[in-house]
């Protein structure tokens, strides 16, 4: 079973998303699927909307997210 990740991560991946652009998060799910590796789900509530990857490529490598490609 998976359970919640520690408060830290959701605060780094609010400040990865929010510190760019008009970046909005408005629903935010994050599930440690494995030690120090991570799954995502969210909302972003944006002016100048982009692609997924996008995104994906403003997660802090160190956290661990899933999806994350370098």
């Amino acid at each position: 079973m998976y359970r919640q990740a520690a408060p830290y991560i959701f605060t780094a991946i609010h400040a990865a998303i929010e510190t760019n652009d008009s970046n909005y998060i408005d629903d935010l799910h994050v599930w440690c699927i494995r030690p120090r590796l991570y799954a995502v789900e969210l909302v972003i509530v944006t002016s100048a909307p982009q692609c997924p990857e996008h995104y994906k490529r403003l997660f802090p490598i160190e956290l661990g997210i899933g999806a994350h490609r370098p």
